[in-house]
């Protein structure tokens, strides 16, 4: 992808025009059926400003299960462009969406769980595989089957600014294509901009988002080194996110890719402050953008 510059913001259709993936069926594969403790019913996968896959399972075993944990390796038709997604009745550091089971569910019985990845796919998957398959029973003993140091997942960690004077930052509405580098760590080794609607985006953030960190992991504690893209949109007017203007469609966009949020607010004292947001979730803040939901109680 060559650098270059981004159409203007005034042409620019809101993010909630994006149709990455609406609601697809994708099929999901168990590495060996017969042996499995759960038969998978159906996979929905939806990507917008995340990715949120939500499956339909069967316990075809002949106990009670009371918990079950899968990692699903999602590809596009060509087989590349993985996306990680954790399903699970219990929480992982990895993952805040987890569903506990209603009730124990006895053989023959369905139940569903979502799952959630922080990346966006700019296209439905072709299939899914299930890499990795936790299933806890109530006489106490587990199925556990799947491969552990290749599974690999990536979560920011920091991705706050310092506060900067006025003027240092680009404008309301400055979008930037960005290409993350990370060591074993997660530490940020280099940031480029692919694309931006400014042709030099201040060194001063640059710099800052050389400062920030990730989670990179497998499932059994093996480390990840990769790259990263993200879009980073900086917004002062504090819009919604679905209405904020998105110059780039989804096939000049590299799958998968982080949408982040830089909401910027003037203080007192003359310096910009600055709030983090990765799709519609704050990574951090001092205030809140907008209503989050909290389902909990219903």
């Amino acid at each position: 992808m060559a650098a270059g510059l981004l159409p203007p913001l005034s042409e620019s259709r809101p993010f909630e025009s994006q149709k990455f993936c609406d609601g697809a069926e994708v099929p999901v594969t168990l590495s060996d059926d017969r042996d499995s403790p759960i038969r998978i019913v159906k996979n929905i996968l939806q990507s917008d400003d995340e990715t949120t896959g939500w499956i339909e399972f069967t316990n075809q075993s002949k106990q009670t299960i009371l918990g079950v944990s899968l990692v699903v390796r999602y590809t596009s038709p060509s087989g590349k462009s993985p996306v990680w997604i954790y399903y699970g009745t219990s929480f992982h550091k990895a993952k805040s969406t987890m569903m506990k089971l209603r009730k124990p569910l006895s053989p023959s019985l369905s139940a569903n769980l979502i799952g959630t990845s922080t990346f966006v796919a700019t296209s439905c998957p072709g299939s899914g595989h299930v890499e990795r398959m936790e299933i806890q029973f109530s006489d106490g003993t587990q199925y556990v089957k799947g491969t552990e140091n290749e599974i690999r997942d990536i979560a920011p960690a920091n991705l706050s600014l310092p506060k900067m004077k006025a003027g240092q930052l680009p404008s309301d509405g400055s979008i930037f294509l960005v290409r993350i580098d990370l060591d074993l760590g997660g530490t940020v080794t280099d940031v480029s901009v692919v694309k931006g609607s400014l042709e030099h985006p201040p060194e001063v953030l640059v710099k800052a988002m050389k400062a920030w960190k990730f989670d990179t992991f497998s499932y059994q504690d093996s480390e990840y080194v990769g790259t990263v893209y993200a879009v980073v949109r900086i917004d002062r007017t504090r819009c919604e996110l679905r209405h904020c203007p998105f110059p780039v469609d989804a096939h000049n966009l590299p799958s998968p890719f982080l949408l982040i949020d830089l909401v910027v607010s003037r203080g007192d004292d003359g310096y910009d402050r600055t709030e983090t947001y990765v799709g519609a979730s704050p990574v951090s803040r001092s205030g809140v953008r907008y209503d989050m939901q909290d389902d909990s109680k219903n």
